[in-house]
């Protein structure tokens, strides 16, 4: 979002892209936005993708007034997995209590898994406690 952090996000600046939106876009323009900007990177072709995983464009977070829902990052981690490129994500940013199932359904395209219920259904911003069988290999019947 610009403005939202002063002296940041305005241009590009050598390989560090910046693809401003303005506060309260939708959730379809700032897909449309991000479409743009994964054009742009496919045409660059890089060897190795790193991407900054920033969650303050969530609905509940109380620092940017964007519109984005667990889906949206659900959809960003599977189109990331779907351009090939080998990727590995840095925690940014993301102020909201739901911060952890954001990360889960992001996790969860990046890996190529289906979405929980969860993350379609958490556009009021609750969070919902419950097991992930999916992951249960990984981190135990708890998470």
């Amino acid at each position: 979002q610009y403005p939202a952090y002063p002296g940041t996000g305005e241009a590009h600046v050598d390989n560090c892209r910046h693809y401003p939106v303005p506060p309260g876009l939708s959730r379809g323009a700032y897909r449309d936005v991000a479409s743009r900007a994964l054009e742009d990177l496919k045409a660059f072709g890089p060897e190795l993708l790193a991407v900054s995983a920033g969650f303050d464009a969530y609905r509940g977070d109380p620092l940017c007034q964007q519109e984005l829902i667990a889906e949206d990052y659900h959809w960003f981690g599977q189109t990331f997995r779907e351009l090939g490129y080998p990727t590995f994500s840095l925690l940014e940013g993301g102020y909201s209590d739901d911060l952890p199932d954001l990360i889960l359904a992001y996790l969860r395209g990046l890996d190529g898994l289906k979405p929980q219920a969860t993350d379609t259904a958490n556009a009021a911003g609750t969070r919902e406690e419950e097991s992930d069988p999916d992951l249960e290999p990984y981190w135990g019947p708890s998470f």
